[in-house]
């Protein structure tokens, strides 16, 4: 493999710098159905790997370039157990930090049956989003359905470069501030709870989001709001604040290589002023709808990548988080995956993710995902409202009758 290295992107800068100041990785967790080896699936990590060069970089400890390396394979650890153990697998991955200057900036576990198997891909945000994991995702059951892969990826280019940010100034990222201990920690383990609504419950709320001129994600959203204000009163008296990362890969033509292409607004949900469910909905989907066009992405961009070229530091990083970005909710909705759950041999049961935690305190963190029937839906939390996704489906329950 020839060494390439490239400026960091914005979105990537500040996510390297988020991570050091709480851990920003994600996972994703696929339940799977059908026989295989272990060897089996060490080759077809072998295989994906050598189809995207993100998965062979690392990031020099001044955090200016990412920098790809001879392979070191992804590492992946098996676990011989229950299938119902894997939460605590997950949690256990979320707690444990990369150390960004070894590559690759992935790792996976797969926790094993005789005849099932529960796989939990993990990923650095600095090089990848969830959707990039989808994708690898696919690669890999298609590997080990016998299938040939397509032509390896490029080195993929940042985001600021696929919006010309980069030609107007070319400038090199300032070296960011940190302490210079080592990156690699065990931070404390945070909490998950995982739902999937029925699959007549999934089927109706598609149809009625559709009749209501709104979205399942806009009803879903709805509905986590309604049902976090019913359980914490401390959230009653004011907006519900969601981040919702969306994917920018469409405006941009990143297509399905592994980068960072996504947007991340901020949109408030007034249960007080907007009491009614589909309202409210229709009310979160025309504002997210408003704040991920094109040209917004773009002019986010472009003061992102400014504040980072001055020198941003681990704390500059987390004022942008706990001022910018502030919210209660984080609902990272990645839709119906673009491809079915069957593969030969081996079935997709489930997908659940990303699980992820966002670094402020408090917050409830969602990740959705959707292959077959089902919507899955996965809170990652420190502090954990309980009962807060069965009351959300409940809402659901009544709003779609």
């Amino acid at each position: 493999m020839s060494n390439f290295t490239r400026p960091i992107g914005a979105f990537e800068k500040i996510f390297w710098l988020l991570d050091q100041y709480s851990p920003v990785h994600f996972t994703i967790a696929a339940e799977i159905a059908g026989a295989t080896t272990d060897e089996e699936w060490h080759t077809a990590f072998a295989k994906v790997q050598q189809r995207y060069p993100m998965l062979s970089v690392a990031i020099p400890d001044d955090g200016t370039q990412l920098i790809q390396v001879p392979v070191t394979p992804i590492p992946l650890r098996i676990v011989y157990g229950a299938q119902d153990y894997w939460h605590k697998e997950l949690e256990k991955e979320l707690s444990i930090t990369f150390d960004y200057t070894k590559a690759p900036l992935m790792r996976a576990v797969l926790i094993r049956q005789e005849r099932n198997t529960v796989l939990l891909l993990t990923m650095h945000h600095a090089i990848g989003d969830a959707m990039s994991v989808i994708y690898i995702l696919r690669d890999l059951l298609q590997v080990l359905d016998g299938q040939t892969l397509p032509a390896p990826h490029p080195f993929a280019p940042s985001l600021d470069d696929l919006l010309d940010l980069t030609a107007s100034a070319p400038v090199s990222y300032a070296p960011a501030k940190h302490n210079g201990e080592e990156q690699h920690h065990v931070h404390p383990v945070p909490i998950t709870q995982r739902l999937q609504l029925p699959a007549q419950l999934t089927r109706s709320l598609i149809e009625r989001a559709r009749t209501e001129r709104t979205t399942a994600h806009g009803a879903i959203s709805a509905a986590m709001v309604l049902a976090a204000t019913q359980l914490n009163p401390a959230w009653q008296h004011a907006p519900i604040r969601i981040l919702t990362p969306t994917s920018a890969r469409a405006h941009v033509n990143a297509g399905e290589n592994t980068g960072v292409y996504l947007n991340s607004p901020v949109v408030p949900y007034d249960a007080a002023t907007t009491p009614f469910f589909w309202d409210l909905a229709r009310e979160g989907k025309a504002r997210l709808t408003a704040l991920t066009n094109p040209a917004h992405l773009a002019d986010n961009m472009a003061h992102l990548r400014e504040a980072v070229l001055n020198g941003m530091d681990v704390a500059g990083a987390a004022q942008v988080l706990q001022f910018g970005l502030t919210h209660e909710l984080f609902i990272s909705n990645l839709g119906r995956l673009p491809y079915g759950p069957d593969f030969g041999r081996l079935q997709l049961s489930a997908v659940w993710g990303p699980a992820t935690f966002t670094g402020l305190e408090g917050t409830q963190a969602m990740g959705i995902a959707c292959v077959g029937e089902g919507i899955c839906i996965i809170n990652t939390t420190h502090t954990p409202l309980e009962g807060l996704l069965e009351t959300a489906a409940q809402i659901l329950t009544v709003a779609c009758a």
